[in-house]
């Protein structure tokens, strides 16, 4: 929060507009990744042959990552300012979603073994967990950081509606791109 309590930190209208319509397209495509995982990881784990316990673990481990990550980046970024934890969180997001498909798609071509495999998407997914997580809290606090009082609860809920929308929209998103292949989404 800015110094002053209550008031929002020096910025100017449209930049903050710029900023905020960032970090929702931003959280929104953030919710969007994350949901396209729980629709496409099943049917991706029968053709590996994975079996439901390493699908549940592979997102269990991730969310554990996440639950303990979050406080700690968001503290961080009282530290090191709300824009270098967003932006490691979206390029962890990146980074991590490109290394499981890529992980994916060699253990379909049988390139790496199973246990290989496995273990690689368990590697990928700690990275988004454990970077990903500092996304949504940094930018509540820089939302909270850039709106006065008045503006606070309107705009923070706007934010965690952007991430929301975006688990809502992804499934479908998802559902009309893997009719061009299963790694499509």
């Amino acid at each position: 929060m800015s110094d002053t309590e209550g008031q929002p930190a020096q910025s100017s209208p449209e930049v903050r507009k710029r900023a905020f319509k960032l970090l929702f397209l931003s959280l929104l495509c953030l919710g969007m990744g994350q949901s396209l995982m729980f629709a496409n990881l099943p049917p991706i784990a029968r053709q590996l042959g994975l079996s439901e316990f390493q699908v549940g673990s592979i997102f269990m481990i991730s969310a554990i990552f996440w639950v303990f990550s979050a406080p700690f980046l968001g503290r961080r970024s009282d530290i090191w300012g709300r824009r270098p934890v967003i932006l490691m969180g979206l390029v962890a997001y990146a980074i991590s979603t490109a290394a499981f498909g890529f992980v994916v798609q060699m253990g379909l071509w049988n390139w790496i073994g199973l246990s290989t495999t496995f273990a690689l998407m368990i590697v990928a997914r700690i990275i988004y967990g454990s970077l990903g997580a500092g996304t949504i809290a940094a930018a509540q606090a820089y939302v909270a950081d850039h709106t006065t009082r008045a503006e606070r609860v309107r705009s923070v809920a706007a934010i965690n509606a952007a991430f929301g929308l975006g688990v809502t929209v992804g499934p479908g998103v998802g559902a009309a791109l893997v009719v061009f292949g299963l790694l499509m989404p």
